[in-house]
């Protein structure tokens, strides 16, 4: 969900089942709109051409593009009988720029999560600058760092540059499938 990524989204889709991307710069306001309509849409049993299609009437949205190897049409997540994804509050404390306050708690959780078999998805959240990027860095860095070199990728999307962490995906991707 980034200006700009309709060419990226291209180059993404030979390689994976579907990409979403934008031909201009979309305002902020719009592209959380837009990502909100997309899963609230597909949470209901939509398929992904459907939910796109109806994400994109929302005001600003008409750039996007959705491009991939797969029918968008037959895609269809399988509506979950209860509850399927946790939200956990990392805390909205301010934390000074380079410094990472150690949650213990929550990276116990985290890893909890990652270490019962069946879990379902976890989202992190928390208002902006609380450390939820730090966190999942350090959880991420843990992961490595246990998995006794069995971790072939671990990929963290930061904002602060979204087109070359895509850019990087990319490369990885291609250096894993010999392309």
């Amino acid at each position: 969900n980034a200006c700009y990524s309709a060419n990226l989204a291209t180059a993404l889709s030979e390689h994976v089942a579907f990409v979403i991307g934008h031909h201009t710069p979309v305002p902020d306001a719009a592209a959380v709109q837009f990502v909100e309509v997309l899963y609230k849409a597909l949470g209901t049993g939509a398929s992904l051409l459907q939910s796109f299609k109806l994400a994109k009437t929302t005001a600003g949205c008409d750039k996007y593009c959705l491009q991939g190897r797969c029918n968008a049409d037959k895609f269809v997540f399988a509506k979950p009988s209860t509850l399927s994804a946790h939200v956990h509050e990392v805390g909205v404390g301010h934390i000074e720029h380079g410094q990472f306050t150690r949650r213990d708690a929550m990276l116990r959780i985290l890893e909890d999560w990652l270490e019962t078999r069946g879990s379902p998805r976890t989202a992190v959240v928390g208002q902006g600058g609380s450390g939820k990027s730090t966190l999942v860095q350090y959880f991420l860095k843990d992961i490595v760092n246990s998995s006794g070199g069995s971790t072939r990728l671990v990929f963290f999307l930061h904002s602060s540059d979204l087109m070359g962490g895509y850019r990087v995906l990319l490369r990885e991707l291609q250096d894993i499938l010999g392309l």
